[in-house]
């Protein structure tokens, strides 16, 4: 299975979400006929940062959906990525159901662009996740590093190629660059090391990408960047995703999320290897937050973002040794 475009993780910080795509009750009548309902209402959603969703309540089914538009993938890519959705749902893993079509499939199109559709989780979508709720976030990771069948995982995302790489040198801030290619350079080896146990991974574990139900559990969303991945690179993620206040590193928070990590799988984790998976996904971050921010969207409002990532790892070092 061929991966969709990278998905940009980000550390947590709200922000305008712009609407690709508009629908009206027309567009969506005949997008969800072959799903065997009919729209009563529509709102756009301000989650997600690559596809535009709505919230959809219909005639035909009980729980209202949420319609996704995937902007950056074509037909093919768009039906593997429901298939890799249907799978992971049927097998346990905490999240929303995608629907079916009434021909079997679960992708539609308008005006050339796939379409998706999911059920709507009602719960509440933090900017930042509360600290009660780091262990359980750990724990819904475990159960994702937990699932045993790889045969149809896409390959790995979160690396930067060579292109990638020489692009870097081509940055104009010298001195993130050199910051990238010095620390990639020390901790590249955690993509290569296949002694480590991998499986399936999610990418993108932060805040924005999980619904905290009212019964206190957490539903994981966006799996654009799901694959076939080391664990510990996955974990890392999570942590630059979730342990931050600001742009610093929080020791306790991290003791939180790891805690509930390691309640639901019992795994020895070597720190340096923990520490040096974190900092690779933060120079993969910053690499794409540069990328996006500084160079193809500069109308974002958002320039200078990418040098929190620094600012991050240098308190991650600082205080990892209060982890463990």
């Amino acid at each position: 299975m061929a991966p969709g475009p990278i998905k940009i993780a980000r550390i947590a910080r709200r922000c305008v979400v712009p609407l690709y795509t508009p629908l009206t009750l027309d567009d969506l009548s005949k997008i969800l006929k072959p799903y065997d309902c009919e729209p009563i209402s529509h709102a756009h959603l301000s989650a997600g940062v690559e596809n535009t969703n709505y919230r959809v309540r219909t005639r035909g089914r009980l729980q209202d959906g949420v319609l996704t538009v995937l902007e950056n993938r074509d037909l093919s890519s768009a039906e593997a990525y429901a298939g890799l959705l249907a799978r992971l749902h049927a097998s346990g893993i905490p999240m929303p159901r995608i629907w079916r079509r009434r021909d079997g499939g679960h992708v539609s199109v308008h005006r050339g662009k796939p379409v998706i559709v999911s059920d709507h989780i009602s719960g509440h979508c933090h900017d930042v996740l509360p600290s009660e709720f780091l262990p359980v976030a750990g724990r819904a990771l475990a159960s994702v590093h937990a699932h045993s069948s790889t045969d149809f995982l896409p390959d790995p995302v979160v690396r930067l190629g060579e292109s990638d790489l020489q692009h870097i040198d081509s940055f104009s801030d010298s001195t993130f660059s050199s910051w990238l290619l010095e620390w990639h350079d020390k901790v590249c080896y955690v993509t290569e090391d296949d002694s480590l146990p991998r499986g399936l991974t999610h990418g993108d574990l932060f805040a924005d990408n999980m619904i905290v139900t009212p019964r206190r559990d957490v539903v994981i969303l966006d799996w654009e960047n799901g694959a076939n991945d080391y664990h510990v690179l996955d974990l890392g993620m999570a942590v630059l995703g979730l342990t931050g206040v600001g742009a610093i590193f929080d020791a306790n928070r991290a003791r939180l999320l790891l805690e509930g990590y390691q309640s639901k799988r019992v795994v020895r984790l070597s720190p340096d290897r923990l520490l040096e998976s974190i900092i690779y996904a933060a120079v993969f971050t910053a690499y794409h937050r540069y990328l996006k921010h500084e160079i193809a969207d500069r109308a974002s409002g958002k320039q200078g973002y990418y040098r929190e990532i620094p600012t991050f790892v240098d308190s991650l070092i600082a205080r990892w040794s209060a982890v463990f």
